[in-house]
């Protein structure tokens, strides 16, 4: 643990972000208490960027809420192995635990379920969600759109959301799960970095003139990963698949942005296991990472303690006694 770095006890988080959603946000408890598990999960998996620094991103921004205490909405069946949902009015986490749990339950009825969703932001960590159907024996290709954030290349303006692609298997001995953002940084990334004042990585933003920037405050839009117009591409072919449940490609809205999900039941998985766990094996021994291994090992490993950033726990402590008082 680096001398930037402090161990806190998740339950002290725990109990006090759940509060805070619930008063100040008019946030279902349930639902509360699902956002603040996925991000207390994804900070112990090593992925700060998707963890408590969105807390304050949802807490202090002013861009949700105030909700009214109704439950996430589960998907409608449109038919067999079919599923929509419409998160428009609710915080996203529980919208995608409540798709993911119902996705798995089709896809282990019918071999396989293709789910949409409109106005599900934030969608979280696609790993994690990843990891819940991988635990059930499905496998899942999940994506999710943004309010525009990513500019073409050349470009200024942002035309498309940092759109992840993740692919989760449940091999052995961990869950293959390769959760990936078409953007060269993730918006946490860039909040990360406003909070600890540090710069960001070469060729990632551009400020409003096009320019590159590492400047936090300078930011006006990502970069797509590489900078280039394939990976551009792919960010937009994400757009256009997260926007067939009735979303707006390039919407500055939250409500006009959705998932889309395949699910893989069981039989179609387990079939070829042995042999992908067996390969995957080979190839760690050579000293390749394979993704989602270290996340799945690091978690399992952190208990009831969460090791964050000093500046992200310096910022949530006000929020948690503000809601203790």
């Amino acid at each position: 643990m680096s001398a930037q770095t402090v161990a806190v006890l998740a339950d002290e988080l725990r109990r006090g972000i759940a509060r805070r959603l619930v008063q100040r946000l008019g946030l279902d408890a349930g639902d509360a208490a699902i956002t603040v598990e996925h991000w207390l999960r994804t900070e112990q998996a090593g992925k700060p960027c998707h963890g408590l620094v969105r807390a304050l991103y949802v807490t202090q921004s002013g861009e949700f809420g105030p909700y009214d205490g109704r439950p996430a909405p589960a998907p409608t069946r449109v038919r067999a192995g079919r599923l929509h949902v419409d998160g428009r009015g609710h915080l996203g986490y529980p919208v995608v635990q409540r798709l993911v749990e119902a996705g798995c339950a089709e896809a282990e009825q019918w071999g396989m379920c293709v789910a949409t969703g409109v106005g599900v932001y934030p969608s979280g960590a696609l790993g994690d969600w990843a990891r819940l159907a991988c635990a059930r024996g499905c496998g899942v290709i999940v994506m999710s759109g943004s309010p525009a954030r990513v500019v073409a290349p050349g470009g200024r303006v942002p035309l498309v959301g940092t759109n992840p692609i993740c692919v989760g298997l449940p091999t052995r001995p961990h869950a293959f799960v390769c959760d990936a953002s078409t953007s060269a940084i993730t918006h946490g990334d860039l909040l990360l970095a406003r909070h600890a004042g540090a710069p960001l990585p070469a060729d990632a933003a551009v400020d409003r003139e096009g320019a590159r920037t590492r400047v936090p405050e300078e930011v006006a839009a990502l970069l797509s990963v590489g900078g280039s117009h394939k990976t551009f591409a792919l960010g937009l072919a994400v757009e256009l698949l997260t926007s067939l449940g009735g979303g707006v490609p390039g919407s500055p809205r939250h409500d006009e942005h959705g998932v889309f999900a395949v699910f893989l039941g069981p039989e179609l998985v387990e079939a070829a296991g042995p042999v992908l766990s067996d390969r995957l094996a080979a190839f760690a021994a050579t000293g390749a990472r394979i993704p989602g291994w270290d996340s799945e090992r690091r978690a399992a490993a952190a208990g009831e303690i969460v090791h964050m950033s000093r500046e992200t726990y310096e910022a949530l402590r006000p929020l948690l006694a503000e809601v203790d008082a």
